[in-house]
């Protein structure tokens, strides 16, 4: 999906495939599955809408697949707006809103909060 002169990511998976890319808690992720990561999340958002110059916002713990998305939307030229985990809804709200995006990627455990900032 990207270019190897313009994603680092990309270039690595080239050089050093099997190399660690990430250290998670148990996990280890290599450059290869990041990439191969990252470009399902690209594709993902692309299906949804996604495209260069949108923003799309994103609530999560911090994680491996919080780098993925970060790469993936960096790969299709979308702005990553992240949000922190510790915000109430009113303040995811007024980000989500401020950030101009219509897409908001989060995991399961952060449903209910965007639910409660849903109305505003």
């Amino acid at each position: 999906m990207a270019s190897q002169m313009g994603d680092p990511l990309a270039a690595h998976a080239a050089a050093r495939p099997d190399k660690a890319a990430l250290l998670f808690e148990q996990r280890t992720i290599t450059f290869a599955e990041l990439d191969e990561r990252a470009n399902r999340y690209a594709a993902a958002m692309r299906r949804l809408g996604v495209g260069a110059g949108d923003r799309l916002t994103g609530i999560s713990y911090n994680s491996v697949e919080g780098q993925e998305a970060a790469h993936g939307a960096r790969r299709i030229g979308a702005v990553g707006v992240p949000i922190n985990h510790h915000l109430r809804p009113a303040e995811v709200a007024y980000i989500v809103n401020d950030s101009g995006a219509n897409v908001v990627p989060a995991s399961p455990d952060f449903l209910a909060v965007l639910d409660q900032a849903r109305p505003q």
